[in-house]
């Protein structure tokens, strides 16, 4: 049979130390530190997920590499539930992020 290549990975642990950094009223930075497990894989990038108003997180507000976001800007006044996640190799294959 023809070799198949597999990629022995688990999900990543969780981001740490999740900050804000508040620019203004209505923008804000995230940082955080890097998950101490990264499930065997590299940490490709990062995403932050919000939900608004006492909602679950179920919005994608950005994603990138590296350990800090871009600017986010909200309504004044919104109340945020915000979830960091690592995304290595393993998520991306099966798309489970």
């Amino acid at each position: 049979s023809e070799p198949h290549e597999v990629l022995c990975a688990g999900v990543p642990g969780k981001p740490t130390g999740i900050a804000f950094t508040d620019d203004s009223r209505t923008d804000t930075v995230v940082s955080w530190t890097p998950p101490a497990d990264n499930g065997g894989s590299e940490i490709i990038h990062y995403e932050i997920w919000v939900g608004l108003d006492g909602v679950a997180p179920d919005r994608r507000v950005w994603w990138g590499p590296g350990t800090v976001s871009d600017t986010l800007t909200f309504a004044t006044g919104t109340k945020l539930q915000v979830q960091v996640a690592a995304i290595n190799a393993m998520m991306l294959q099966n798309d489970i992020s």
